[in-house]
């Protein structure tokens, strides 16, 4: 599960917490790839892999610029 991953990355020992009295979140689309795959496509980053090194861009981008945390409203980071 999408949320499970980024807990993990971001903050692993964060509770998450679920909302069961709301719609989970919006219908699915799913994205047929067998066209690409066909073509001789494939993916060459997992998704935790990119979320890691998305997250470990946006930490070294708050270093290098605090503004960013303001306008972001970050006020901590967890690194990973």
């Amino acid at each position: 599960d999408l949320a499970a991953i980024i807990r993990d990355v971001v903050h692993p020992s964060a509770d998450l917490i679920f909302d069961e009295s709301k719609p989970d979140g919006m219908p699915r689309r799913v994205l047929d790839v067998s066209t690409l795959q066909q073509m001789g496509w494939r993916h060459s980053i997992e998704l935790r892999d990119g979320i890691v090194d998305t997250y470990r861009w946006y930490v070294d981008a708050l270093e290098r610029d605090p503004a960013i945390a303001h306008r972001t409203g970050r006020t901590k980071v967890v690194t990973p």
